[in-house]
Formats: C-alpha cells, sequence, structure tokens
C-alpha cells in the first residue's frame, strides 16, 4: 500500500507499473486519503505481462530511490555554488523537502 499525496507522481503505482511495462493499459482508483492499493489497479487488457504487486513495489522503490539521488544531487551542486538554504528553495522548494 502507498501513500498518493499529488506530489510523487513519478514514483505512485501507475508509474511503477509504467516503467515495468510501458504498454500497459491500465487505471486506478486511489481514495480519499490518498492511499493507493495495487488491488485497485484495474488492467484494461488483462495484464498479459503478469505484473505482481511485489514487482511494482520493487520498482517504486527503485523510482523513489532514483528521485532522491536527482534531489540529492541538486542540493549538492547548489552547495558546490555556496547557496544557502533560502536560496536553494527560492529556486526549487521541493529540494530541502523530508
Amino acid at each position: 500500500m502507498a501513500k498518493h499525496d499529488g506530489k510523487n507522481l513519478k514514483t505512485n503505482i501507475l508509474a511503477a507499473i509504467t516503467a515495468i511495462d510501458p504498454t500497459r493499459e491500465c487505471s486506478q482508483t486511489v481514495a480519499e486519503d490518498g492511499t493507493e492499493k495495487f488491488s485497485d489497479v484495474v488492467f484494461e487488457n488483462g495484464n498479459p505481462n503478469k505484473i505482481t504487486s511485489a514487482q511494482v513495489e520493487a520498482k517504486r522503490k527503485e523510482l523513489i530511490a532514483a528521485e532522491d539521488k536527482k534531489k540529492s544531487d541538486k542540493v549538492s551542486a547548489y552547495r558546490k555554488l555556496s547557496m544557502t538554504d533560502d536560496e536553494i528553495r527560492a529556486i526549487d522548494p521541493t529540494l530541502l523537502e523530508e
């Protein structure tokens, strides 16, 4: 189960499925509280590649790690330019979020 907050569209369940199978045809219902579940994914074509919940969760973790590294690399580059946290936040407020 994943929490979807609208900010992490690159790392949500559908993004993970697309990363596994770019030709996928599926949709998903997200609960009002933002909770995502693999069981709420509807494969329009019957999931011909038999994508599993475990595969999706592993891919999500991989995507999250890649996004975190990208953020870290950007912050590191800004720090090499002797930028302060306020200056970094002015450029991209999401970079210093936890």
